[in-house]
């Protein structure tokens, strides 16, 4: 089903949603067997994957449901996050300071790889 701003309400809203683009991609996350997770991995790579990107992307796609049954988790692996930065010594800034250009931290695997 598509909203009223015509948005598909599924994994392929939000990959309208990012500046992801490309067909190879597009293709290998549509024969997933979990293509929001496959998504999320592939557009961590780029410079719009952001939490509030994401929001903003569903809130277009009228998907509060989503919003309302994890805002309570993200804001704790957000606080886990930067507790474990923390621990390494580092910030959020530093963080993107360190690794602009390049790869993106978005998983705790990715924080752990820090340092």
């Amino acid at each position: 089903l598509r909203t009223e701003n015509k948005s598909l309400r599924d994994w392929r809203g939000v990959y309208e949603g990012t500046n992801i683009q490309n067909n190879m991609i597009y293709e290998k996350i549509k024969h997933s067997q979990n293509p929001f997770k496959l998504l999320l991995e592939e557009w961590k790579h780029f410079e719009d994957a952001t939490i509030v990107n994401l929001l903003n992307i569903l809130e277009t796609m009228d998907r509060f449901d989503v919003i309302d049954d994890n805002c309570e988790r993200i804001k704790c692996d957000m606080q886990a996050a930067d507790k474990l930065l923390k621990e390494k010594g580092l910030s959020v800034g530093a963080v993107e300071n360190k690794i602009a250009g390049s790869e993106k931290v978005l998983t705790y695997d990715d924080i752990a790889m820090l340092k």
